[in-house]
């Protein structure tokens, strides 16, 4: 079995506090996924508002839209929820490596991309309605 935490462990790490953006939606895509190995990261909406339900503890990425999408610009946002937290920074070689090793990360991956395109949609049309007015 795979275990995210434990190879997260072994990658590059970034240390924040609560209420640091980890990203926000529209700044340049930097290539990376984040696995969360310790605390708690949450999206925000629009509005900069916590969207229920869509807390991230240790074991959980996100990311991952950007990274699958090959896309320029980050189409979420995601913000520290807990006193602090611990990332790994994963990025697209790390991923094909773990999703070539191990096919059940690759499933994870996949499943959790399909959930996200609705919201990163939701952000792109919200983001055009903008711009037209």
């Amino acid at each position: 079995m795979f275990d995210l935490i434990q190879h997260g462990k072994a990658m590059p790490q970034r240390h924040l506090r609560a209420g640091d953006y980890v990203y926000r939606a529209g700044k340049a895509f930097d290539g990376n996924m984040y696995i969360v190995l310790e605390g708690e990261v949450v999206r925000l909406d629009h509005h900069e508002a916590f969207i229920v339900g869509s807390e991230l503890g240790a074991g959980q990425f996100f990311g991952d839209v950007e990274l699958m999408a090959e896309s320029e610009v980050r189409l979420q946002t995601f913000k520290v929820k807990s006193l602090s937290a611990t990332l790994a920074i994963m990025d697209k070689k790390a991923v094909k490596l773990a999703g070539g090793l191990h096919p059940q990360f690759f499933l994870n991956l996949l499943r959790s991309a399909i959930d996200n395109l609705s919201s990163a949609e939701q952000y792109l049309i919200h983001t055009i309605d903008k711009a037209d007015k």
